[in-house]
């Protein structure tokens, strides 16, 4: 099966986290890709989100070493709940997309430079959008998933692809184990 023909529509609701700031908007990707990510280098625009807001925590308790955030200097978090609308999105959870790309299994994922080269294939040899990616926090459980958004490859004005924003929540870093 050619790839493109897994390439799908994606609507519906995802999570943001955020510094709990009233200087921050949730809808202002500034700061997404200026650093590296587990699927992009430094200075590839990528939005970050969960499925849920139960992602967004972990995969930030996951990322805290990485990003040089520790309890004592963490600010709380607060979490967005977005609705989007994207045209071209490719779940990384299907086998049948592994397969197509030559991925044998999920656990691939767990090689950043994997990850990485992955999401440039798609970046630029598809018209992908954004691709459905295991959490790495939650590997055993693949229905929560990260949404990970090629913001170049997306209208991120005022009626672009996300249709609705309202908060959903703070989080205190004591939440992250």
């Amino acid at each position: 099966m050619p790839l493109d023909d897994k390439i799908k529509r994606f609507t519906g609701v995802i999570y943001r986290h955020i510094p709990s700031s009233p200087d921050e908007n949730p809808k202002e990707y500034k700061y997404c890709g200026i650093t590296e990510g587990r699927w992009n280098i430094g200075g590839e625009p990528t939005l970050y989100t969960g499925k849920s807001d139960v992602v967004c925590v972990c995969e930030y308790g996951r990322n805290m070493d990485k990003l040089g955030v520790s309890r004592d200097n963490a600010l709380d978090r607060s979490i967005y709940k977005l609705s989007v609308e994207l045209e071209f999105v490719l779940d990384l959870t299907d086998i049948v997309v592994l397969n197509n790309l030559g991925i044998d299994n999920i656990d691939a994922f767990k090689i950043q430079e994997k990850c990485r080269a992955t999401a440039k294939h798609l970046r630029t040899s598809t018209k992908t959008q954004a691709i459905i990616v295991p959490s790495l926090a939650l590997m055993d459980d693949l229905s929560k998933w990260c949404l990970v958004v090629f913001l170049e490859k997306v209208d991120t004005g005022e009626n672009g692809f996300v249709k609705d924003c309202r908060f959903h929540r703070r989080f205190k870093i004591s939440e992250v184990g």
